[in-house]
């Protein structure tokens, strides 16, 4: 995307920032542009919004290491980034949500995936012992 700086740039950072250093800055930033200290304050808001994404970013080793190498396409879809979904990071998605809510769509995933293996295999079962048999 054109319109986005770069992660770097937001949290005031070298490229060789500690992890240390970036979340320090992300502190401060997100301190700053706080929308309960800068109510109605759109701008503010943008700021605040665009430090934690960039600190979500450049906290995760292996997400850091994907944009160093690829910048903000790593995570569009485009130029090496895979495209799809990235599970190895679910805790920290659901970590905002409470762990109530983590269990209860990691439990959906559960039923989901052991659903349709069930489903194949009652399928695979009755194939075989009811294909060639007469009543």
């Amino acid at each position: 995307m054109a319109d986005k700086r770069d992660y770097y740039e937001v949290l005031g950072l070298s490229k060789g920032a500690s992890n240390d250093e970036i979340k320090k800055s992300y502190r401060q930033l997100a301190k700053k542009y706080h929308p309960d200290l800068n109510p109605d304050n759109k701008e503010a808001e943008a700021k605040f919004k665009e430090a934690g994404e960039a600190y979500q970013i450049l906290s995760n080793p292996d997400s850091r290491a994907k944009y160093d190498q690829f910048g903000h396409a790593a995570f569009e879809g485009g130029a090496g980034g895979g495209g799809g979904f990235d599970f190895s990071d679910m805790g920290d998605i659901f970590g905002s949500f409470g762990a109530t809510v983590a269990a209860y769509y990691l439990g959906v995933l559960l039923v989901l995936t052991l659903g349709m293996q069930l489903g194949h295999l009652l399928e695979r079962w009755t194939r075989y012992t009811y294909d060639g048999q007469e009543d």
